[in-house]
């Protein structure tokens, strides 16, 4: 009776020892939360090939390519075979553009981030996708006309929507738009150090430079060590400004070389001089926080 009790056990066994592995979001989430990038390059490639006609698995394999191990070009070709199996899918379409843009497939990144804004068009971070997309390919036109568009589409914006949309308007050189959309995102939530610093960096770039030193100091006093170390830098070239300015009005004018730094009411009659004129055509000394690129425009 024993030995009969152990073979019925034993094949009452071997249907679940046959079955195959299931695979899952709740089975790829652990790996997700250790940052086991590896274990789980292995559970989604082995979820690919268990169900290859899983949307989720080939998402799955995306994000693992692009957040575990930032090869964004495989991430794309995971994220392809995920939007193909599920077309109206707009996070997928999302972060196809996102890694597509990573890896400078430009032309794919505009299309996929078309695709995800005609799905789902009140999503700020995909228009600033979409935006930065053409910032890369120096389509500026482009740019500005997404932004402006994005605008239309931020009634249910978060503080950091508007954040994100005056990075984007001062990477492109509209600081107006971008002081904007910086006192939005403070309107929303006032003790975001970010946000005051890079309030104060677009006001600074305006010549508002007692503004940018407010909005510094604020940064600074909520933590924000990049207000810090702005707000000395700034104290510093006005300081300098004020020391060259003095050394001038106290010493010898010199005979031509003041008509090709400032405008003054001595040299104004010198036609040569209006094409140096302070902050109309030299560039700007901006904060440590901002990099000036080689096509002139500027990025926090």
């Amino acid at each position: 009776m024993r030995n009969c009790l152990l073979i019925l056990a034993c094949v009452m066994a071997l249907p679940a020892a046959g079955q195959a592995q299931r695979y899952s979001i709740a089975g790829a989430n652990p790996y997700v939360q250790r940052k086991d990038w590896n274990g789980l390059l292995a559970y989604t490639k082995a979820w690919t090939q268990a169900d290859p006609n899983d949307p989720m698995a080939w998402y799955y394999l995306g994000q693992t390519y692009g957040i575990g191990f930032n090869q964004p070009a495989n991430a794309a070709n995971a994220f392809r075979r995920a939007v193909a199996l599920k077309p109206q899918w707009p996070e997928a379409w999302h972060a196809l553009a996102f890694t597509c843009d990573q890896s400078k497939q430009y032309k794919d990144a505009v299309a996929a981030a078309r695709r995800a804004i005609a799905e789902t068009p009140d999503k700020p971070n995909y228009w600033n996708t979409l935006a930065a997309t053409y910032s890369h390919m120096e389509d500026w036109d482009d740019e500005i006309q997404t932004l402006h568009e994005e605008e239309q589409h931020m009634t249910r914006a978060t503080s950091f929507d508007w954040f994100n949309l005056g990075n984007a308007y001062s990477n492109a050189g509209h600081y107006q738009e971008a002081v904007k959309a910086y006192a939005q995102s403070l309107q929303m939530a006032p003790k975001y150090g970010p946000a005051w610093n890079n309030l104060g960096v677009v006001e600074a770039a305006l010549g508002q430079t007692a503004k940018a030193l407010a909005d510094y100091q604020r940064a600074s006093q909520l933590g924000n060590s990049t207000g810090t170390g702005n707000y000395s830098s700034l104290q510093q070239q006005l300081a300098a400004a004020r020391a060259a300015n003095s050394a001038r009005a106290s010493g010898p004018r010199p005979f031509t070389p003041s008509c090709y730094e400032s405008l003054s009411p001595n040299c104004a009659s010198d036609p040569s001089s209006l094409v140096y004129v302070r902050n109309h055509s030299s560039p700007r000394t901006l904060p440590a926080s901002v990099a000036i690129r080689n096509d002139g425009s500027r990025r926090l």
